[in-house]
């Protein structure tokens, strides 16, 4: 087993694994329970494509008719919908529940990730108050078992952190290994939504910050040519689909950062996130993690939560799920705090 170490041992690979069974039947079951609507872009953004593309019928919204969209994530849906199809077992309440199930089951990889994070860069017991507070977060239960492409944004946003080769941290195979993969799942995560870029960008500012200009090198050579590959599949995917070469990350920036024209849905001020967005998603969270950066030395998982919240208050048009990536870092970083106040805790009573 591969053992990361902040002190004491964290975590292990062993020890990741063996708990998977377990967040998978905890997410499945969450997914089951969840029977509330959020809003139509559940089913508009995945489903209903990915219905009209395995069984020739399904609405299609006017997001699809304009380019906007990309339909890398509604065939990750169709797959499964098109198995049960050919083993003739697509009855319409298998169908329906499908969806929910699948990303469910594809949250519990936000879990573990999550809890490996906090066990490599703050060790054991931040890694139990981090679990604590990730599978005890009401909007990570109540939006990421949903069928957005936010929830499955956040699943390959979450394995990115993981592996990411952050400042001071043993690598969980190698380093060029580690970049690899979290290059690899943040190509994924900007390919399933765009706005990922400023996820990806804060964390590779943060890393040339901490590691010094020379590591934009590494990040290039290793990166880039990932890069190049998931685009290339992202666009032959739509070129299949939309019968003809279209790029729906640069219509969908145009859409929402050049012209605003997601403000036609509702506008927020500037400040909102962090006034009333970020409170309410991540509640005890929030302050919490803000109070790492005075408990601990660790500031670059703090830094890149913030940054892209700061970039997406710049676009009127906000939502409480735009900022559900940034949930599993504000977990990491308030168990962290929570792991501190405890040590001091236990201190100051034995000295009393």
């Amino acid at each position: 087993a591969i053992a990361f170490r902040m002190g004491k041992p964290a975590v292990t690979s062993n020890t990741l694994i063996a708990l998977l069974p377990s967040l998978l039947a905890f997410r499945l079951l969450n997914g089951l329970l969840v029977r509330s609507f959020f809003d139509a872009d559940e089913w508009w953004q995945g489903p209903e494509p990915a219905h009209k593309a395995v069984f020739g019928y399904g609405h299609l919204t006017w997001e699809w008719s304009h380019g906007i969209r990309s339909w890398v994530h509604p065939l990750f849906i169709a797959a499964p919908m098109a198995a049960c199809k050919l083993f003739g077992i697509d009855k319409p309440i298998i169908i329906s529940y499908l969806p929910r199930i699948q990303q469910s089951i594809m949250a519990a990889f936000i879990d573990m990730s999550v809890i490996g994070l906090a066990g490599r860069a703050f060790g054991e017991k931040a890694k139990k108050w981090t679990t604590v507070l990730q599978l005890g977060s009401w909007f990570m239960a109540f939006c990421a078992v949903r069928s957005y492409s936010n929830s499955l944004e956040t699943v390959f946003c979450s394995l990115a952190f993981f592996f990411w080769p952050w400042h001071d941290l043993q690598p969980v195979k190698s380093k060029n290994w580690d970049m690899a993969l979290a290059s690899t799942f943040a190509a994924l995560a900007f390919l399933i939504r765009p706005t990922s870029l400023l996820i990806w960008g804060a964390m590779v500012l943060v890393h040339l910050i901490f590691e010094g200009p020379g590591a934009i090198f590494d990040i290039a050579n290793i990166s880039m040519p990932i890069w190049a590959v998931a685009q290339c599949v992202g666009a032959t995917c739509d070129r299949v689909m939309y019968g003809e070469w279209v790029i729906p990350v640069v219509r969908f920036l145009k859409f929402n950062a050049m012209s605003n024209g997601a403000s036609h849905y509702g506008e927020h001020p500037f400040h909102w996130y962090f006034t009333q967005g970020l409170w309410a998603v991540a509640t005890i969270s929030l302050p919490l993690a803000l109070a790492s950066i005075f408990t601990h030395k660790r500031h670059d998982i703090m830094l890149v939560s913030l940054i892209p919240v700061m970039l997406l208050s710049m676009i009127g048009h906000k939502e409480f799920r735009f900022v559900l990536p940034i949930l599993p870092l504000l977990h990491v970083c308030a168990g962290a705090t929570l792991q501190y106040n405890s040590a001091w805790l236990k201190k100051f009573k034995e000295r009393v």
